[in-house]
């Protein structure tokens, strides 16, 4: 049942022969259902209504953080707890519940659904492959941050434009870098990865590999809310989605997340303890380094008969238009889009 099962869903993907060139990337297994536009829409209506969850968990306790200002501000005094130390652990519980739990609903409603567990949870079976990709993506990563980093001082130099973005407060004690490290690195490397390479990427894998890649990027860097990241997240988005497609698993993209995460919390402790606030000479090699140690993982990727892999077969289009035009225009998708488009126009500023 399983092989026939296979076999069909290799013929509606086009994985029959064997094409010239490298290798296709192999198809999901178990496999899912065949495609079908409903279905689509079905995942974007499951992936909109998670992100509206999200926004208003966030704005429904920042607003009651607010409300009660006088009644936060007394228990903290009366608890002897640092303010900072209370927004680190709101943003904890922030990302695993409203983020987390609601692409967890999702993901198990559409397991329910497929009958299956689409989220490939196991090792890469190429240890060499996992490390190639990692140091690739990673590499990418970086360069993408450069990226972000010029586009911002352009328009700021150019167009007057800034962001009020920040990480938040460096802590100062122990306890509040941890909290600060978890928030800022560890939790995001897990709950981030299941919802945008897990239970939104691997369903669309069945609309092409480029499609799933491309869609999950463009989520991961809206959800990030501000002129800042957007650009990263999206470069950062393509290259994570891509390694985790090609190793089949996602701790690929749970690995490269969380170096590239806990590589910019150290810079950021490192920078704000150095007596002229700039980074260090040895961190600031990193980038360079690490960018070249990318294309190398990458050349050698590319230049493998053994690993190197086409992410679909030879004529399918990246981005299908129908199915573009069908994932992006459910209502519950476009709510949580406008609504990211505003909170990221409110954290632009006017320089001058």
């Amino acid at each position: 049942m399983i092989n026939q099962n296979n076999g069909a869903f290799q013929q509606s993907f086009g994985f029959g022969g064997a094409p010239a060139g490298p290798a296709l990337v192999e198809p999901q297994f178990p496999p899912l259902p065949r495609r079908s536009r409903q279905d689509l829409k079905r995942l974007s209506v499951y992936t909109g209504l998670s992100i509206i969850t999200f926004l208003a968990s966030t704005y429904g306790v920042s607003g009651l953080i607010v409300l009660f200002s006088d009644q936060v501000r007394d228990f903290l005094a009366a608890a002897s707890i640092d303010k900072s130390i209370f927004s680190y652990m709101l943003e904890c519980l922030l990302s695993v519940f409203g983020i987390g739990l609601p692409f967890f609903i999702a993901y198990s409603v559409l397991k329910k659904k497929y009958r299956t567990d689409f989220i490939p949870y196991s090792l890469p079976k190429s240890p060499a492959l996992m490390i190639l990709m990692i140091g690739f993506a990673f590499g990418a990563c970086l360069l993408g941050s450069s990226f972000s980093s010029m586009l911002t001082i352009f328009l700021e130099e150019n167009f007057g434009i800034g962001s009020t973005y920040t990480m938040g407060d460096v802590p100062t004690t122990v306890d509040g870098a941890i909290l600060f490290f978890v928030r800022s690195a560890i939790l995001p490397a897990f709950i981030e990865e299941f919802a945008l390479r897990g239970v939104v990427m691997q369903p669309l894998r069945r609309y092409g590999n480029s499609f799933a890649i491309f869609i999950s990027s463009l989520i991961f860097a809206i959800m990030h809310g501000n002129l800042i990241q957007a650009p990263f997240a999206f470069i950062a988005g393509m290259a994570m989605g891509y390694a985790v497609i090609v190793t089949n698993s996602i701790w690929t993209g749970v690995i490269i997340h969380l170096i590239n995460n806990s590589l910019s919390v150290y810079m950021l402790f490192m920078t704000t303890r150095s007596p002229d606030g700039n980074i260090p000479v040895y961190l600031a090699g990193i980038v360079p380094v690490s960018v070249v140690i990318g294309f190398v993982c990458l050349a050698i990727y590319l230049l493998s008969k053994k690993y190197r892999r086409r992410l679909d077969p030879p004529g399918t289009p990246m981005l299908n238009r129908v199915f573009l035009k069908d994932y992006v225009t459910t209502l519950p998708l476009l709510i949580s889009i406008l609504s990211l488009i505003v909170q990221t126009a409110y954290t632009v500023e006017f320089i001058r």
